[in-house]
């Protein structure tokens, strides 16, 4: 019988109090048998609060589902755990994750946990020790829960970025003989070179002419080619690039797109939607661009290299990067 449970702890020693609750649990009749490493995350639902130590362990027990709930409530008590509030600040923290292929929904015990799914706390340790273990509602293995959870947070991190690249104009002007042709153009390009040096990336430099150079030094000896990444900064002056209202449009339909204003994107005019069903489409208000061709490079870009840097057992050769 598989059973796991997960252990968080964000005030104190954080990594006695683990520590601790592994030892205390098995006079309470539950016996961890693997631990996955301890891992630091930020706080999930309330930010405002230290971060936390996390880990799961899979543990052998006699104890029916509600008798073990009690048991993890019995260690959270005998360490004297406070509820202040909802997802708050905690000395400890037990929750019953899975038990065998288990499903319950009693009002103080729900199994599997809900919304372990989306829990980045959870699901990486609990793949780090059982990949192969089964969500028995979504019939999904915890490595593949954690493989598409990393993928949706990638995405988000990269809306996030579009977010902030759309709002600085970037309109080249056609008339200019200078390079770059605007002097907001450099506002950007300034910004991206702080990013870029923030996430760690070597060669970080802004030419005289506007351009920012960049490098992923490879992590491997062996020989590869050298891959340039290249991006536009600069969008067309044919519409407007201010007050840029970006629209998000999570799951479409397949169905119109509303912009505002009366303005539409019909899939009638435009059969090439369809081909997007189910996906999520950036949009402006129809009123002016959002320069996607440029600066969804940019954020593919740096975002990859975002990636590498945090993966650094996935081997590349050298990356050189221009803006």
């Amino acid at each position: 019988m598989a059973v796991y449970i997960a252990l968080g702890s964000n005030l104190g020693n954080k990594e006695e109090n683990l520590k601790k609750a592994l030892a205390l649990l098995p006079g309470k009749g539950v016996h961890p048998v693997q631990v996955a490493p301890f891992l630091t995350t930020a706080p999930y639902g309330v930010t405002d609060q230290p971060d936390f130590l996390n880990t799961v362990a899979r543990v052998e027990t006699e104890l029916a589902p509600e008798e073990l709930l009690q048991a993890l409530l019995a260690v959270e008590q005998e360490m004297g755990r406070v509820r202040r509030r909802h997802w708050g600040e905690r000395n400890i923290d037990l929750d019953l994750l899975l038990y065998d292929d288990r499903v319950l929904d009693l009002p103080d015990l729900k199994l599997p946990h809900p919304d372990m799914q989306n829990r980045a706390f959870v699901l990486e340790p609990l793949a780090c020790i059982a990949p192969d273990a089964v969500h028995p509602v979504l019939g999904k293995t915890a490595g593949t829960l954690w493989a598409e959870l990393q993928q949706r947070q990638l995405a988000e991190r990269m809306l996030e970025r579009f977010r902030r690249y759309v709002q600085v104009p970037t309109a080249s002007d056609p008339d200019s003989t200078a390079f770059p042709s605007t002097e907001k153009q450099l506002v950007l390009a300034r910004a991206l070179r702080q990013e870029l040096q923030e996430l760690g990336l070597s060669g970080v430099r802004l030419t005289e002419y506007g351009y920012v150079l960049a490098e992923l030094p490879a992590n491997t000896d062996d020989e590869v080619p050298v891959i340039g990444l290249i991006a536009h900064m600069d969008t067309s002056s044919e519409a407007s690039d201010t007050d840029i209202d970006l629209q998000v449009h999570r799951n479409y339909d397949g169905g119109v797109l509303p912009l505002g204003g009366g303005r539409v994107l019909d899939p009638a005019v435009f059969p090439e939607l369809k081909r997007y069903v189910g996906q999520t489409l950036l949009t402006s208000d129809g009123t002016t661009l959002i320069g996607a061709d440029d600066k969804a490079g940019l954020c593919g870009i740096v975002t990859a290299c975002e990636w590498f840097l945090q993966h650094p057992d996935v081997s590349h050769g050298r990356v050189l990067l221009a803006f």
